[in-house]
């Protein structure tokens, strides 16, 4: 007996192919949601990286252009939170052309830090001078001479 030609078959299988189909679809639209970062939308001039450039600014204008400075922050490697690479790299957008190293092994070091009382090593250190505190946990270091 010859097979019947797949347009014959019956509407109801064929409508339930379509809801199967279009069952699959939807929950792999919404498993793609659920993953999915918020989009934050802020009003203009306050998001983040705008922020940013607005709290750098001072420190850009008094920074050598196309120097190389250290950057420091809370943590001892700021290069191994994922939120501290984010503030590292949004310092060196804000600061840009000037470029920024993590450490303090250069003559100029950028602080940036959340809570400057208590994580601000270079604060401490007999080896660095406050050059300028711009306020808000931003400071520029200066390397003493030896």
């Amino acid at each position: 007996m010859p097979a019947k030609p797949l347009l014959s078959r019956s509407p109801a299988r064929q409508l339930a192919g379509v809801f199967l189909l279009a069952a699959v679809g939807l929950a792999s639209g919404v498993s793609v949601v659920k993953r999915a970062e918020p989009i934050r939308r802020a009003r203009s001039g306050e998001d983040e990286t705008t922020l940013y450039l607005r709290r750098f600014e001072p420190l850009r204008k008094a920074l050598p252009p196309h120097a190389t400075v250290g950057y420091e922050a809370d943590p001892e490697d700021p290069l191994t939170d994922r939120a501290e690479v984010r503030r590292f790299y949004l310092a060196q957008y804000a600061l840009a052309p000037v470029i920024l190293v993590a450490g303090s092994d250069r003559p100029l070091v950028v602080g940036n830090y959340r809570d400057p009382d208590r994580n601000c090593r270079l604060c401490r250190s007999s080896a660095f001078e406050i050059e300028r505190d711009f306020g808000n946990g931003l400071i520029l270091f200066r390397r003493r001479d030896r």
